[in-house]
């Protein structure tokens, strides 16, 4: 009974660091102008996407088919969401190497793990509130547009799914953007190394994809279980199964980079670090 107690007691006291964590790492981030940057450019992406898809229905009538203007929102974030997941972590991780705060932040007892995964998943939830919002703001404006998919049972649900899977993907990525950059103890390394993971594999698997067919040699069958083979497999899912599949697979990359993230923290020398 008193070791059950103790648990107890260790798990709350963890939880209230974690949570105490998140406040103050909000606090700090929320005046940093390059994170408010960061954000008007992606939601700038969005908003010009929808206008230009709206001008295209009520100036050409390009608009054919249904549930465009959620479906476009979900295209916008699932292309950059990795990015934007990767530049975040790697602002929030690296900044405290290059100023040299890690030690301060874990100096009133909290735990460099609790510092860790308050980043983490302060990260995750404006994720989140991004997401959700430029789903509304695509949902409102399909309403107003008189968007066919209001009359498809279904079609709207389904983007919405699509649309957590999008960010779920991007939890995956906010890990990536965070283990590189404590390995690399900077933003730059963080930023550079992360993105240019991202742009190899969107550009240099179609291409290996379609020398495999050329010379007969079954590449996609080496890159479908990489990041990108999977995180696009599962936003773009048809069947349930297959979904559920991936779905556990990008947990298990997202589990994996958070897990090395806070244990680099654990080991890492917090006293030095670059740009």
């Amino acid at each position: 009974m008193a070791a059950r107690t103790d648990s107890s007691q260790i798990l709350a006291g963890a939880a209230s660091a974690v949570l105490t964590a998140i406040r103050w790492e909000w606090f700090r981030l929320s005046r940093r102008a390059p994170f408010w940057v960061i954000v008007g450019l992606m939601a700038a992406a969005v908003v010009v996407s929808l206008a230009s898809m709206l001008a295209a229905q009520v100036f050409a009538e390009l608009l054919t088919g249904a549930h465009q203007f959620p479906l476009t929102a979900v295209s916008v974030l699932a292309s950059l969401g990795p990015f934007l997941a990767i530049i975040l972590a790697s602002l929030s991780f690296g900044s405290d190497f290059t100023s040299g705060t890690w030690r301060p932040l874990t100096a009133r007892g909290a735990e460099r793990w609790h510092v860790g995964l308050a980043k983490l998943l302060l990260l995750a939830v404006i994720l989140l509130l991004f997401w959700i919002a430029a789903w509304l703001a695509a949902a409102a404006v399909g309403l107003v547009s008189g968007d066919a998919a209001q009359d498809v049972p279904g079609e709207w649900e389904e983007t919405a799914v699509r649309l957590a899977c999008s960010w779920l993907v991007a939890l995956a990525y906010l890990g990536l953007g965070a283990v590189l950059t404590t390995a690399g103890r900077s933003t730059t390394f963080g930023v550079g190394v992360g993105t240019g993971i991202v742009l190899f594999e969107l550009w240099v698997y179609p291409l290996a994809g379609f020398l495999g067919e050329a010379l007969d040699f079954p590449v996609a069958g080496y890159t479908r279980w990489t990041l990108r083979g999977v995180t696009s497999r599962f936003v773009n899912g048809e069947d349930v199964l297959g979904r559920w599949v991936f779905l556990a697979t990008v947990l298990g990359y997202a589990v994996l980079c958070w897990g090395l993230t806070l244990y680099g923290l654990h080991r890492r020398d917090l006293t030095s670090g670059s740009g």
